[in-house]
């Protein structure tokens, strides 16, 4: 199976990606760097956002960041990519992030994974989720979520959920991480494999948590609780399956 590393990185954090060149070198792991998109390119190209304003306000509990908005962006940018240089996936990453050893070996567990997928998560930056062991593969185990976990710092997508990700967010309204949550929506499959072999360095920054969002920004309660109870009958329906 052919396959590519794409590390999401903006033009002025070049300690960054320096930090990852490093890693990378450790492990023996090439990768190609996607230029990431900020949030004043943003502000000046509503062609480049694809953010949907309309469904934003009908469906979602707040507006989206700018710096939400050029994440989403960023990650499409990376499955378009995986797209044009004809991979069977992709390992996409943030330049936050910490390679394990393990790492080195993701690749091979990867291709000898047989439940089907669409999506892998490697870590989790935020609260740790439960999840269910759904197959082995040598040291690492396929896991399946009860409610899957926030966070777009890295994860594996398929060359189907690529595709499948472009048509759901031409016109997006929520964070990324979110629409995962949110899997059945686009026809997803997300996993995730543990042990984790990515971790996230809170040395180099990371973006706000979600409760620290709700405080900062006007909340439409109507609107949350609402999508709230849709999402949990909705999820516990896929869970049933």
């Amino acid at each position: 199976m052919r396959y590519q590393i794409y590390l999401l990185n903006r033009a002025e954090e070049k300690t960054r990606l320096e930090h990852f060149r490093i890693q990378a070198g450790r492990l023996r792991q090439s990768f190609a760097r996607i230029d990431a998109v900020n949030a004043d390119q943003v502000q000046v190209s509503s062609e480049l956002s694809h953010y949907d304003e309309t469904n934003n306000a009908q469906h979602y509990y707040r507006s989206l960041t700018m710096s939400e908005i050029a994440t989403y962006v960023s990650h499409r940018f990376a499955w378009q990519r995986m797209l044009d240089d004809d991979v069977d996936f992709a390992i996409v990453l943030e330049d936050d992030v910490l390679l394990a050893n393990s790492f080195a070996y993701l690749a091979r567990t990867i291709a000898e994974l047989e439940q089907p997928w669409h999506v892998l998560k490697l870590a989790e930056p935020y609260a740790r989720v439960k999840s269910k062991g759904i197959e082995r593969c040598g040291a690492a185990t396929l896991v399946r979520y009860p409610d899957i976990p926030l966070g777009t710092s890295a994860y594996v997508i398929t060359r189907e959920g690529a595709e499948a990700m472009l048509r759901w967010s031409e016109g997006f309204y929520r964070p990324l991480d979110v629409d995962f949550q949110w899997a059945w929506q686009p026809g997803l499959k997300v996993r995730g494999i543990r042990p984790y072999p990515v971790q996230v360095s809170h040395r180099l920054g990371r973006a706000e948590k979600p409760v620290a969002l709700m405080r900062k920004h006007q909340v439409r309660r109507v609107v949350a609780l609402k999508e709230g109870l849709k999402y949990r009958w909705q999820r516990r329906l896929q869970n049933v399956k």
